[in-house]
């Protein structure tokens, strides 16, 4: 049996909250963009991060209640050798659905997660 080392993977995370207006979303995308330009992604990969963060965003922001306008979008989005994650947590009040409270804020969110598998 032949045992292979495993590189380990180091992790980096950018967070980002922006007050829920569409104006806010170009700066934030452009932004989380150089972030991940600095962790040495290909162009097409930050071509489709910057958009799935945008489109994200402008629906948190576009469906959020007239209530919630008033609370932070937050962006976290974390990189590894492997992966980029995209976190957007947003307040839009959700019918139908039960919600489940955060493990570490134990707060009540939803969003979008999107997560990209990084080319080598």
């Amino acid at each position: 049996m032949r045992e292979t080392a495993l590189k380990p993977s180091r992790s980096v995370t950018f967070r980002l909250s922006l007050p829920c207006e569409l104006a806010e979303v170009r700066p934030s995308a452009v932004a989380v963009r150089r972030f991940l330009s600095e962790q040495g992604l290909h162009e097409e990969e930050l071509m489709d991060c910057e958009l799935a963060l945008t489109e994200a965003c402008n629906n948190a922001i576009q469906h959020v209640s007239p209530k919630a306008r008033r609370e932070p979008v937050e962006i976290a989005v974390t990189c590894n050798d492997s992966k980029v994650e995209l976190r957007v947590n947003d307040h839009i009040a959700r019918t139908g659905m039960r919600a489940r409270p955060r493990a570490v804020s134990h707060s009540v969110s939803h969003g979008f997660d999107g997560v990209f598998s990084r080319s080598t």
